[in-house]
């Protein structure tokens, strides 16, 4: 077995599913099948069983699948250390983001960056905020950009906040609301609660909710045409100068949400990764 023998059944572990690996992997299904037979071939004993809604490990297919898992930390361990003991600024680093910070925020910053530290690697995953921190948490990643202020005990930074608003194509009040028709797009749950926390503590009646759509982009174009209002951050309408926005009050203050910067354990003697936050101190936290 080698490197990326590892990473295959680190990802069949926690996947359950070859469909979805071999998209991962851009591998086709038969190419990703003849590869676990070698393997299995290789070591002479069955990993996995197939089954119609996915796979299982065998008691010996558990054992090899820990062992992958254990090699990939150690080698990227190594490498850590190699890199850090070298004094030079090389490496990879993995950085997990929401997918609106990797829009909206991340680009430019990454541009700037790899100008600097060309011999870095960014290995980005964009995603939803509590799968990134469960990334954070199990040390999958070295870096956590997410919106909210999630429990960490270890290095964080304050990176900005953006407030909470109503959007319209036409002028409204926010008194006007629940006899408006809303666009509601699917959230994860701390923006859902806090809108609905909001919501609840602003009104005595439930919303209109005219359309439940599956993105903001396209609850936005629906605002836009004039179908109804949407509630979203106002980093989202930045380039939207034709839309009306109100700001969200609740006990006299406007209602904000917080991009933190979260450094996981392993990394806080990673060089790659303090130069990585050094830089956006430096730079952007001013």
């Amino acid at each position: 077995m080698n490197e990326k023998d590892w990473k295959l059944l680190a990802l069949l572990k926690e996947e359950l599913n070859i469909s979805k690996v071999a998209r991962q992997l851009y591998f086709s299904q038969p190419a990703l099948s003849a590869r676990i037979k070698l393997i299995e071939k290789e070591l002479g004993c069955k990993i996995i069983e197939r089954h119609r809604t996915g796979i299982t490990f065998t008691e010996m297919g558990e054992t090899v699948t820990s062992y992958a898992i254990d090699a990939l930390k150690n080698l990227e361990k190594l490498k850590d250390n190699l890199n850090n003991a070298s004094g030079e600024l090389s490496g990879t680093l993995k950085i997990g983001c929401s997918n609106s910070i990797a829009e909206l925020f991340l680009p430019k910053i990454f541009k700037s960056f790899k100008s600097q530290y060309p011999k870095i690697d960014l290995n980005v995953n964009a995603g939803f905020n509590d799968d990134i921190y469960q990334d954070l948490l199990s040390s999958k990643i070295h870096i956590a950009l997410i919106r909210g202020n999630y429990p960490w005990d270890g290095i964080k930074a304050f990176l900005y906040d953006d407030p909470f608003c109503a959007v319209n194509s036409t002028p409204f009040t926010i008194d006007s609301l629940p006899s408006l028709p809303g666009i509601f797009f699917s959230a994860e749950n701390q923006f859902s609660n806090e809108v609905n926390n909001w919501w609840v503590n602003t009104f005595d009646r439930d919303p209109i909710i005219s359309m439940n759509v599956s993105s903001l982009n396209v609850g936005l174009n629906m605002v836009e045409n004039g179908l109804g209002y949407s509630i979203l951050t106002s980093s989202r309408i930045q380039d939207k100068p034709n839309l009306y926005s109100i700001n969200l009050e609740l006990n006299g203050r406007v209602l904000k949400r917080e991009t933190w910067l979260f450094l996981s354990k392993s990394a806080e003697k990673n060089n790659a990764a303090k130069c990585f936050l050094s830089y956006l101190e430096n730079n952007y936290l001013k």
